[in-house]
């Protein structure tokens, strides 16, 4: 039969490097990179900003190179579809997200 329950949610960890840009356009970035994980049914715990930060090499992305970027860390929880959805669908098509990396994680973040 059908079953009712939703999909066990997993904790996860992104380390997000966006582009360097103004206040506002970062501000504007992280909110359309939030929005598509929770319209892929994640829930945000937590974003840390870890600051700018010089690359550990040339990145290239979406036809540009960077040599700086913004540190970002995103604590969220969500299916375990979450992750392939989000790369694909809101990740690599983010003209400022530089690199993503999505980890498991064993210790969930308490959400007050």
């Amino acid at each position: 039969g059908i079953s009712n329950r939703s999909p066990k949610m997993v904790f996860y960890e992104m380390s997000l490097i966006l582009r360097a840009a103004s206040k506002d356009a970062t501000a504007t970035a992280l909110r359309r990179i939030s929005l598509g994980l929770m319209n892929q049914g994640g829930l945000l715990a937590q974003i840390e900003n870890v600051g700018e930060r010089e690359l550990p090499y040339r990145m290239r992305s979406h036809t540009e190179y960077h040599t700086r970027g913004l540190y970002f860390l995103f604590y969220f929880h969500g299916p375990p579809s979450i992750v392939k959805q989000l790369n694909s669908d809101v990740l690599k098509m983010d003209g400022d997200v530089i690199r993503a990396t999505i980890l498991k994680q064993s210790n969930p973040y308490q959400i007050d």
